[in-house]
């Protein structure tokens, strides 16, 4: 939640905005909209190897290793 501050700030940037050109408004967005793209992939990225961090901890905790994965669910079959 906002606090009143922030909203306040928001209010005032989107009507300066409002009264100003129009390429000053498409500048605004491109940028915009470029950082949160970037944050965007940042995020991805982080939660991937989050994942991956997790899954390996988890196979390494259950005795699974990369041989068995792709073995029915439930079923464990050695390989020796």
């Amino acid at each position: 939640m906002w606090s009143r501050a922030h909203r306040k700030f928001a209010r005032r940037c989107c009507q300066e905005l409002a009264e100003s050109s129009l390429e000053v408004c498409r500048e605004v967005h491109r940028e915009f909209t470029d950082r949160l793209s970037r944050a965007r992939r940042k995020f991805v990225r982080r939660m991937l190897g989050v994942h991956q961090e997790f899954t390996k901890g988890d196979r390494s905790s259950h005795g699974v290793h990369r041989k068995d994965v792709g073995s029915s669910p439930g079923v464990r079959r050695e390989i020796t």
